[in-house]
Parts: C-alpha cells; sequence; structure tokens
C-alpha cells in the first residue's frame, strides 16, 4: 500500500483525469467520500475549479445535490472559492441562501475566505449587508483585521451601526487576537470606553498573560 501522501497525490491525480472526462460524475464520487477531510480534498479538485471555469452550471450542479454533509460540504467549497474569487457573486448568492442550508456558517467561511485578501472590504460589506449582521462574524473578522492592522480595526469598530451588540463583537475580536498578538488585544481593550464590559476584557487579557508569560503580565 502506498504511503499517505502518495496516495493522496496518486489519488487527485485520478480525479482530475476524471474531472476532463465527467466532471459531474467526479465531482459526485468527491461528495460522496464519507471520511471529511478527504472528501474535502477531493471536492477541492473538483469542484473548485469547475466553479472558477463555468460557475452557473456547476453552482446548479451544487442546488440538485440531496439535502445531507455531501450537500453541506459543496456549498462549503461554493463559499470559499467566491471569497476569493468572486466576492460579489458569492455575498449575493449566500446572503440569500435559507437558513436550513447553515446560511451562517457558510457565510463565515466565505467572508473568512474573502478577508484572506482584502479584509477591510470583506468586514464592511458583512456589516451592510444584513439589516441585523451576526456579531460574532463581525468580530471574528475585525479580529483576523486586527493581527495585521490594529489602528483600521478599530476604525471600522468604532464606525460600527449601532444596532450591532458591541459587546459580542468585542469578544469574538478578542478571542482571536489575544492568543496570536497579546500585547496588541491589551491595546485594543485600553482603547475602548470607561465600563463594565472593557473591565471583563482587561480581565481576561490579564489571566491570558498571568498563564502564558506572568512577569510580563505583572509589568
Amino acid at each position: 500500500m502506498l504511503p499517505g501522501n502518495l496516495r493522496r497525490t496518486a489519488h487527485d491525480t485520478l480525479l482530475r483525469r476524471w474531472v476532463i472526462r465527467d466532471v459531474k460524475a467526479a465531482t459526485a464520487y468527491a461528495a460522496a467520500i464519507g471520511f471529511v477531510d478527504e472528501r474535502e480534498q477531493a471536492l477541492n479538485v473538483t469542484l473548485r475549479p469547475w466553479i472558477e471555469r463555468l460557475s452557473d452550471p456547476a453552482l446548479a450542479w451544487v442546488q440538485a445535490v440531496p439535502a445531507g454533509p455531501a450537500r453541506f460540504a459543496c456549498w462549503q467549497v461554493v463559499a470559499r472559492t467566491l471569497g476569493s474569487e468572486n466576492p460579489a457573486a458569492g455575498q449575493a448568492l449566500l446572503e440569500q441562501l435559507p437558513v436550513t442550508e447553515r446560511r451562517s456558517e457558510l457565510l463565515r467561511e466565505f467572508y473568512s475566505s474573502w478577508a484572506a485578501t482584502d479584509s477591510a472590504a470583506a468586514i464592511r460589506s458583512a456589516i451592510k449587508a444584513s439589516r441585523n449582521p451576526d456579531p460574532s462574524l463581525v468580530g471574528m473578522l475585525l479580529g483576523h483585521l486586527a493581527e495585521t492592522d490594529l489602528a483600521q480595526a478599530r476604525q471600522i469598530l468604532q464606525d460600527l451601526p449601532l444596532g450591532i451588540e458591541r459587546s459580542a463583537v468585542h469578544d469574538e475580536l478578542l478571542s482571536i487576537l489575544l492568543p496570536s498578538k497579546p500585547a496588541a488585544a491589551g491595546e485594543f481593550v485600553v482603547s475602548l470606553s470607561l465600563g463594565g464590559h472593557r473591565n471583563e476584557l482587561a480581565a481576561t487579557v490579564a489571566q491570558h498573560w498571568a498563564a502564558v508569560n506572568p512577569a510580563a503580565g505583572v509589568a
């Protein structure tokens, strides 16, 4: 039996050849794989390039997949692909999906993929796309932006519409930023208005410092 990495390479090669002959059959096979990681890899070989080349027939095929894990796995590939390749089309499509398609999870994947190339645009579009933006999603995106541009993340945070629950945004942002950039996380908390939630966030930062670097936490 071939080692795991060689087996995957051989499997991917066979799938690519199959896609040339019959993309629908190859993608249906990939979607039916039972192991999650193997299915995701196979769909990246079959479905992702199909979406990139001919999105309309690929999306029509996905929409015809019966409900269940295979359908959701296909939608995940759609979300990630459109997030990186065609955000405008992806947003128009995914924001209109019914809740039964696990829309909120797909939107997180879509905006995360978009944010990998343009964080600020992804965040602003996520905020504008809904009358009630998901504060967890907004906080997650802001957290990743803050890892590279804390000043811009703080500016976007200050400009958030009043309807968004800021405490939930703060919590999610801090959960992303604290493990990777604890100093920036502390700076973010200090920039917030005085109040009870700021004190809670400051306590979270202090606990983190005390656990990973007690001397720095005291300092």
